[in-house]
């Protein structure tokens, strides 16, 4: 039988295992923003998975990006205010 591919949760979490050690050098409050960038990353597992990136990573900082625009806009998740969505 052939190998299966791992899921979109497995390779988010094996990234974010070998970035601990960043996120370990960061000063608390720095750290405790990394950690909340991490979540937002996870709640867009399926985006991140349709990326079809070759690496996860790359995939994981677009979404933080995009989360961090979203904040910077005010986004108040009105439909109307992002076209795209």
């Amino acid at each position: 039988m052939g190998r299966t591919i791992p899921s979109a949760t497995a390779r988010m979490d094996s990234k974010l295992s070998q970035w601990e050690r960043f996120a370990r050098t960061l000063p608390p409050h720095e750290r405790e923003a990394f950690l909340e960038l991490v979540s937002h990353m996870k709640n867009r597992r399926s985006a991140i998975d349709a990326a079809d990136e070759p690496d996860i990573g790359i995939a994981m900082l677009l979404a933080a990006i995009v989360h961090l625009k979203l904040l910077q806009q005010g986004d108040s998740h009105d439909p109307d205010k992002h076209p795209l969505a």
